[in-house]
């Protein structure tokens, strides 16, 4: 076998294995780029209560801050500047806020009871009324003995042939 034969042959075994398949190293960057996406997916799985109580403090925290920057807030009484320290603040906010919610479930809670039964009575004529309407307005096709007109509904329609025009019944 000549150099030119091997050289040929040479040359054609590696056509035939780039024409074989894709090459090894993007198969494994594939491969590899799979792994960290699922390795991701499942870190963000694995930490999605972390995450939600992270996200919740932040927005706690930017809703408190106001009430605490007002509590911190100086207060002059003559030749006297009286502020209550940050720490002290922001213990009261998160009990000024604590008792306003208890209060409110104190307050609500009751009258809501009170009120749901009749609530729950309206809800249920409505519901009725709801039902008896839809059944009322169903389109229905009923047709006379007369050949220039149809009613659908709540309407009657005029045979486009007849001179008459769509008229409420």
């Amino acid at each position: 076998m000549s150099k030119e034969e091997t050289r040929i042959a040479a040359s054609a075994a590696k056509a035939a294995v780039e024409a074989s398949g894709p090459p090894t190293r993007v198969i494994l960057r594939v491969i590899i780029i799979i792994l960290s996406v699922a390795l991701v997916l499942w870190m963000i799985a694995k930490l999605t209560g972390v995450i939600l109580l992270l996200v919740l403090s932040i927005f706690f925290a930017y809703l408190v801050s106001p009430l605490v920057e007002f509590l911190t807030r100086p207060i002059h009484l003559g030749n006297r500047v009286l502020a209550v320290p940050r720490t002290l603040a922001i213990a009261l906010a998160y009990v000024i806020i604590l008792g306003a919610i208890v209060l409110g479930v104190f307050i609500i809670t009751p009258s809501l009871g009170t009120q749901f039964p009749e609530f729950a009575e309206q809800a249920k004529g409505y519901w009725k009324l709801l039902g008896d309407k839809t059944q009322q307005s169903k389109p229905s096709r009923e047709c006379g003995s007369y050949e220039h007109s149809c009613v659908v509904g709540l309407y009657t329609l005029a045979h486009p042939d007849s001179n008459s025009r769509l008229l409420l019944t």
